[in-house]
């Protein structure tokens, strides 16, 4: 009985056999797969690359605009004739914009004074900080403070990240804010910015240069003709928008202080240049 139960319990040779060369195939493609993992480990996820800046766009035309972030006029010229101009995808492409947010403020050592106050000296400083962070993308500058200026422009206070919150990158906001507010990274900028303004011997804000007349404040008529007259005087085509010829007036002012920045005129800049502008 018990040589009978025996046999019953052990399988039998026929029954053994297929079952070890299972087991020994699972435990061949088991090492396989051990060893190819071992050999193929994949090294640990890069840090994400820094993201280049795009290069300076090369425009035919170029403008620098020193202004105050809080200043009337330079909301006015901002709102009403660069917001519109810059709407237009063929001006776009033309125009490229310099901006520098300094005007008539002043310095002392470390101590900033701006002209409209403690807010404007803040948004000043947001702006400078934007511009950094966009570098190159002259186009994403512009494209902040234009947006940033309605709604200041609107009553919104320079000071407070929701009068630029909707004008900057997700998340990017708050950085702007953090820089403005930190000395050892706004302070270098707007040190810059003076520099600048200083050197281009402003007189008022807005105040808005072309390279072809440096020294003299091409605002006053409407900023659309005098850049359709420097296209035409410079044989470049057009916009739709300057689709009547451009006022001789102005060919005939660019003209003018052309040949007065040529000649190094400075006695005579700021008259003969504001008389120029009402030709």
């Amino acid at each position: 009985a018990q040589a009978a139960q025996g046999s019953a319990a052990r399988p039998s040779s026929s029954q053994a056999a297929p079952r070890m060369a299972v087991l020994r195939a699972f435990a061949i493609v088991l090492v396989a797969a051990v060893l190819g993992a071992a050999a193929q480990v994949a090294p640990p996820p890069a840090a994400p690359a820094a993201t280049a800046a795009p290069p300076a766009q090369d425009k035919p035309l170029k403008l620098d605009i020193y202004y105050e972030t809080n200043c009337p006029y330079c909301q006015g010229f901002i709102t009403k004739e660069v917001v519109p101009l810059w709407a237009d995808p063929a001006w776009r492409a033309l125009v490229q914009f310099h901006w520098v947010a300094f005007g008539m403020g002043s310095m002392a050592g470390s101590t900033v004074t701006c002209q409209h106050g403690p807010d404007e000296c803040v948004g000043n400083r947001v702006q400078d900080c934007a511009k950094q962070h966009f570098g190159g993308d002259t186009d994403a500058t512009t494209d902040f403070i234009l947006c940033m200026e309605k709604n200041v422009a609107n009553g919104m206070s320079s000071a407070f990240t929701t009068s630029f919150n909707e004008c900057a990158p997700p998340g990017v906001a708050a950085q702007f804010m953090a820089c403005a507010r930190d000395d050892a990274r706004s302070l270098p900028l707007v040190q810059a910015n003076n520099q600048e303004t200083q050197a281009a011997k402003i007189t008022q804000v807005p105040w808005v240069s072309l390279p072809s007349v440096p020294g003299y404040n091409v605002f006053g008529p409407p900023l659309k003709d005098t850049l359709c007259a420097e296209l035409r005087d410079k044989s470049i085509p057009q916009p739709a928008s300057c689709s009547t010829p451009a006022p001789q007036a102005a060919v005939a002012r660019l003209r003018r202080l052309r040949h007065l920045a040529a000649a190094g005129n400075t006695t005579e800049a700021a008259g003969n240049a504001a008389a120029a502008m009402l030709v």
